[in-house]
């Protein structure tokens, strides 16, 4: 990897340069004098500024121009003063063409000195002698510019972190660097000369010739596999990737290696399948464990399990340095752990290859739980009280997903990847165990978890972190690839619904996820995260994803928090309805109520407006949509028994409305009370209906087939317009209590209220007037013609027994 060499002799034999031409330059010297020569590097240099920026050095140009004048015309074969030249054209970052070019003004500034000095026919001579002199001196300026190249490529080579070897044409190294010598061992004296080939052991010949192969085809490249080479000698063997790139000097031919060392990838790859393979194999252990009612039942089959898989060559339990079970021949490397356990238990496992640190902590973390598991055994307890797993559906529990997610955290944080946390909770799963019963809903449950296990690979972590929730951890590099490949899995399980008891049930799921490191470092912060997302999901509705965002969601805690305290409300049956008697105006009787939900919370009644919100928020206000309905037809169902007939009217909210899940379920709940469907009522927000009316209308209309009647609550509020009350079939529009309250004294309220009721009477609609808090309000109302009223002056909502005592005293009954 040389640069040829051209000398002074050679280049005025073909330049014929002759002693004429000698004479003729040494008359050129005596006729400049120093003062004339530093003026031509003076006008050079001002030359040079009008199209280079030479970065403050202009004197420093102007000395070495000077100096390369005086050599130039001393026919001096003086190298060093060119390389100076070759320094500074690579420092400006000058090509070959230019500086030839700039010869070119450099010669017309000598014949500018020249000129007065001699006659034109003389001149012209001297001239002739400049040009030849000039042209050889630039062809050897040329070869210092390329040394001066090819020794700051020897340089950059040098410093290189990846291994770099320069083969010539016929693959023979001529250059190694540094690298090469500290990490294989090499020497360059023993090296260079010697052919690539020797570099690589016997059994990786072929790859050596597929290398050489591909050199020759293209001009730069990679090698698409692994090779394997180093220094046979001593044995040192090394995986790389290899890039090459052709480079020509003096007309011949050299291929430049890059040798990129990928054993710690390599390692760390094997490390993450092992990890992967491992967190498999536990939890599919732990389940074994978890079937086993008797202690030596589960150590044996533990240890065999261990063996049988394959991943250990030996495993062994001892109990205070006596062997219980073993299994499997030695391997090269064996590691022992002491299980906490009450007994001094000990697990020896045994392999071929070395044990990964991050390996070991896993088998640490796995021993844990296999230790309460032991324990539990041994004080006689039932294993289904461990907290790892989930009796029901066999998965683990939240406990272990939290464990096993903080593994995942400290496996990415060293590879630099992502980790996904997924949660999915089943949209209406408490509708489907009201419907059903608890034993159908333990049933779908079961299902789910079988079709959650087909849905994630190998290396990913399925658990039941909730009554009717899932999680799912995904470790990937490409985050919308894993997400958008699992969620792809999971529509195709879940297509086809779930049947139970000969019922068909389709599961949908409000999914939430968040990712690591980008929505938090810790295990339980990304949980919940996951999980507040999943809220939101079910809060438009259920059936949809949403990724976690700190900007949209930041008070997480407080909301996770509350929604813990209304599941526990909903398990314990806290909520209870309140009715609030509806008046007919003319008749001056009772002949209705609107359910109320209330929270009663030990002996509190918590207020709406500090649980509702939670509930939409949540995607929880669906599962208590079906609580109240329920609870109001039962109410329904023991009035009319005792001859109270009355109308009950339920709410149904915006959120509610958005899912296609709560309606069916709604639907399929108001079978259950058929005989009394004359006397339920809906109230249905004007917001909700115009979100979507077309829904709206078919979904108010079923209602109205079956004899329920329909309200539009809070009227005057939204933006419906006349055509489409006309399409829906609508009983009566409840006028808003804002417009009630003041219409006394606010003219504007009253106007309102006067326009909303003449407004459904055009449409044949009857009119509820909500807030009616004075007995002016009933005057007013009255006189406007309102059907129905309802508010404080006549009653607050009150508990059923109370709603009893009302209803009689009103209505003249005893």
């Amino acid at each position: 990897m040389e640069v040829r060499n051209s000398n002074l002799s050679f280049l005025k034999r073909i330049s014929n340069f002759t002693e004429k031409d000698l004479e003729n330059v040494k008359l050129v010297k005596r006729s400049l004098k120093d003062e004339e020569l530093i003026e031509i590097a003076r006008k050079f240099v001002e030359h040079l500024k009008t199209y280079r920026n030479l970065r403050g050095e202009e004197e420093k140009v102007k000395e070495v121009v000077y100096e390369y004048l005086k050599g130039l015309i001393d026919l001096k074969e003086d190298q060093s003063r060119r390389e100076n030249i070759a320094s500074f054209t690579s420092k400006f970052g000058v090509t070959p063409e230019e500086i030839i070019a700039e010869h070119g003004k450099l010669f017309e500034l000598l014949r500018e000195k020249l000129k007065p000095k001699f006659d034109p026919e003389r001149l012209n001579e001297l001239c002739l002698s400049l040009v030849k002199v000039t042209l050889m001196d630039v062809s050897l300026l040329m070869y210092a510019i390329r040394r001066k190249g090819f020794e700051t490529l020897r340089i950059y080579l040098d410093n290189l972190p990846d291994i770099v070897a320069v083969l010539d044409a016929n693959f023979n190294i001529t250059f190694i660097n540094k690298t090469a010598e500290e990490k294989l061992k090499l020497k360059k004296r023993e090296v260079i000369g010697e052919p690539f080939y020797k570099l690589f052991p016997e059994r990786y010949k072929g790859v050596y010739r597929l290398l050489c192969e591909q050199c020759k085809k293209t001009q730069s490249g990679t090698i698409p596999e692994v090779i394997y080479l180093g220094n046979p000698k001593l044995a040192i063997i090394k995986p790389f990737e290899v890039s090459y790139q052709i480079l020509k000097f003096d007309g011949e031919t050299f291929y430049i290696i890059d040798l990129r060392d990928v054993s710690e990838e390599i390692r760390k790859e094997r490390e993450r399948q092992r990890i992967s393979r491992l967190y498999s194999l536990f939890t599919h252990l732990m389940k074994i464990v978890l079937e086993e009612a008797k202690k030596e039942e589960v150590l044996k089959k533990v240890v065999d399990f261990l063996v049988d898989q394959e991943d250990f060559t030996y495993a062994e339990i001892s109990l205070n340095g006596r062997t219980i079970v073993r299994k499997g021949k030695l391997g090269t490397y064996s590691v022992s752990f002491k299980l906490k356990t009450k007994d001094e238990y000990y697990l020896t496992l045994s392999k071929e290859e070395e044990f990964y640190p991050a390996e070991i902590q896993v088998i640490i973390n796995f021993l844990e739980e296999l230790s309460g598991a032991i324990d539990a055994l041994s004080a006689h307890e039932k294993l289904e009280k461990v907290e790892f797993f989930d009796k029901l559906t066999r998965l683990p529990t939240r406990v272990f997903f939290v464990r096993a997610l903080s593994d995942r955290i400290e496996v990415a944080t060293k590879e630099r990847k992502k980790v996904v946390v997924i949660a999915l909770d089943i949209d209406s799963f408490t509708a489907i165990n009201t419907l059903y019963g608890t034993e159908a809903g333990d049933k779908v449950l079961v299902e789910v978890a079988d079709r959650l296990r087909d849905s994630i690979r190998i290396d990913d972590v399925l658990a039941r972190i909730g009554a009717d929730t899932f999680g799912v951890i995904l470790t990937c590099g490409d985050v919308p690839l894993a997400v958008n490949s699992f969620l792809a899995r999971l529509s195709k399980l879940f297509s086809k619904p779930v049947v139970v008891n000969g019922k068909e049930i389709q599961v949908t799921f409000s999914i939430g996820i968040s990712v690591f490191p980008d929505d938090g470092e810790e295990a339980e912060k990304l949980l919940g995260h996951a999980i507040y997302a999943m809220f939101e999901a079910k809060k438009f509705g259920g059936n949809r994803t949403v990724y976690y965002s700190s900007k949209e969601f930041p008070k997480i805690e407080d909301i996770i928090t509350k929604r813990n305290e209304l599941l526990k409300a909903i398990d314990e049956d806290e909520f209870i309805l309140y009715y609030q008697p509806k008046i007919d105006l003319k008749q001056k009787k009772v002949v209705g109520c609107e359910a109320l939900l209330r929270w009663k919370k030990g002996d509190e009644l918590v207020p709406p407006y500090e649980f509702i919100p939670i509930l939409e928020e949540t995607g929880l206000i669906n599962e208590v949509g079906i609580i109240v309905l329920e609870k109001a037809c039962r109410q329904l169902n023991e009035w009319h028994k005792k001859g109270i007939e009355v109308e009950v009217a339920v709410n149904i909210s915006p959120v509610q409305f958005r899912s296609g899940k709560f309606l069916q379920n709604f639907f399929r709940y108001l079978e259950n009370c058929a005989e009394l469907l004359y006397y339920m009522g809906v109230e249905v927000t004007e917001t909700a209906l115009v979100e979507n009316v077309s829904v709206a209308s078919l979904f108010l209309k079923s209602l109205s087939e079956l004899g329920v009647r329909v309200y539009i609550d809070d009227f005057g509020t939204g933006y419906s317009s006349i055509l489409h009350l006309k399409q829906l079939p609508v009983l009566a529009l409840k006028i808003d209590v804002e417009f009630v309250k003041d219409m006394d004294i606010n003219r504007r309220d009253y106007e309102i209220v006067r326009g909303v009721i003449n407004l459904a009477h055009s449409l044949g609609l009857k009119t509820v007037a909500e807030g009616v808090e004075k007995e002016i309000h009933e005057k007013m109302l009255i006189e406007l013609g309102c059907d129905y009223a309802q508010g404080y002056y006549y009653s607050p909502p009150l508990p059923p027994e109370e709603f009893e005592d009302f209803y009689k005293k009103f209505n003249g009954l005893k």
